[in-house]
């Protein structure tokens, strides 16, 4: 499953897990639970959800922050002082290295998971709370990368430390 299916995955599951969600907390006793589903069951289902929300809100701030920020801040802006010739090319592929091993690390974890835990892989797949929670921790660090004036300055200090043994000297 490739990085697209599950960015697929999370828009269709979003509104899925918010009703899930709201369904799980808003029942009150004998009334508004679903026929023949026992409350303990219910509530047993909204706590996975929540932990799973959790988990998929972490690990959207983490891949985002290991893939998507090096790929849409790191590699361009290295592409951009090469071609004015302050930086070699070498700085371009040192941004490349770490998102291949990431992405190359994720499909070996979520292909070994399909072979070997067939039920947990999909359960993920379709969990809303941790689709949703993903989804949500991902746009969260982007935001921040966006909006927040110290998180900029932060980026810009750690690529100017990050390519500084491949600038050119004069």
């Amino acid at each position: 499953m490739s990085i697209i299916s599950w960015s697929s995955v999370w828009a269709s599951q979003s509104a899925r897990a918010l009703g899930n969600l709201v369904r799980a907390v808003s029942h009150k006793k004998g009334k508004g639970t679903a026929p023949g589903v026992p409350i303990r069951r219910q509530t047993m289902t909204f706590v996975i959800e929540l932990l799973l929300f959790v988990t998929g809100f972490l690990l959207g701030l983490w891949y985002t922050a290991m893939l998507v920020l090096p790929l849409f801040y790191g590699v361009p802006k290295a592409l951009f002082a090469w071609f004015r010739q302050e930086l070699q090319f070498r700085a371009v592929l040192a941004y490349l290295v770490a998102p291949f091993f990431w992405i190359v690390f994720f499909t070996a974890i979520l292909a070994g998971m399909r072979s070997f835990w067939r039920t947990g892989f999909y359960y993920l797949r379709e969990s809303g709370g941790f689709n949703f929670g993903d989804a949500l921790g991902s746009l969260t660090l982007i935001a921040n990368a966006l909006l927040s004036k110290k998180a900029k300055a932060n980026m810009k200090i750690e690529f100017e430390e990050f390519v500084q043994p491949y600038r050119k000297h004069a």
